[in-house]
C-alpha cells in the first residue's frame, strides 16, 4: 500500500506545480507529459505488489510503455500540448492490470481481511477513474475547438479524481485505523 501513498504524493505534488505554474502564467503541460510517466511506474510497480507470479510481464510492459510515453512526448506531440496518446495507452494498461486483479481475486492470499477489502476498494477506484478518465484523453484532442464539450470532459475528469481519492482515502483510513486482534 505505499506504493498508493507515493502515488498519492505524486498527486499532490503535481497539482500545486500545475496551479503554481498556472498562476504564474507559466504552461503547464509539460507537467501532464511527466505525471503520465510517474503514474505509470508507481501503478505498474503497485500491482507488481499484488501480482507476485506476473512481475516480469509487468515489468515489460511498464518498460515498454515508458518508452513509448518519452518518445510521444518528444517526437509525436509535443511537451506544450495534451500527451492524449501517451495517456490513453498509459490508462488501457492500468485498466488492463485493474480488471486482471478481479479475475485473480480469489487466487491472492492476505494476510488480513481489512487489507484485502482495503486493496479491493483501491482497485475499483483505479478502474472506475481509469475507465472514465480515458475517455477525457483520448477525444481531448477532437473537442478542444469547442469549449463547452472540452470543460465538460474536464469537469467529468474532476469528479473521477474527487471520487478515486474518497475511496483511496476510506480504504486507507480503514487499514491505519482497524482494530487489533
Amino acid at each position: 500500500l505505499r506504493w498508493i501513498g507515493y502515488y498519492l504524493l505524486l498527486l499532490l505534488v503535481t497539482e500545486i506545480c500545475s496551479k503554481t505554474l498556472y498562476h504564474l502564467s507559466i504552461p503547464n503541460l509539460p507537467i501532464l507529459h511527466i505525471y503520465t510517466l510517474l503514474e505509470l511506474v508507481l501503478l505498474s510497480i503497485f500491482y507488481r505488489e499484488i501480482f507476485s507470479n506476473n512481475r516480469k510481464i509487468i515489468d515489460v510492459v511498464t518498460i515498454v510503455v515508458s518508452v513509448f510515453i518519452v518518445s510521444n512526448s518528444f517526437f509525436i506531440q509535443d511537451i506544450n500540448t495534451f500527451n492524449s496518446n501517451a495517456k490513453t495507452l498509459q490508462q488501457v494498461v492500468i485498466i488492463i492490470y485493474a480488471i486482471s486483479f478481479f479475475f485473480n481475486f480469489s487466487f491472492f492470499e492476505f494476510n488480513n481481511r481489512k487489507i484485502q477489502q482495503s486493496l479491493s476498494l483501491i482497485n475499483s477506484a483505479i478502474l472506475i477513474y481509469f475507465s472514465g478518465s480515458l475517455f477525457t484523453f483520448m477525444f481531448s484532442q477532437l473537442f478542444i475547438d469547442k469549449r463547452d464539450a472540452f470543460l465538460g470532459f474536464w469537469a467529468f475528469n474532476a469528479f473521477l479524481s474527487l471520487l478515486f481519492q474518497l475511496l483511496v482515502f476510506i480504504s486507507l483510513w480503514r487499514i491505519a485505523f482497524r482494530k487489533q486482534t
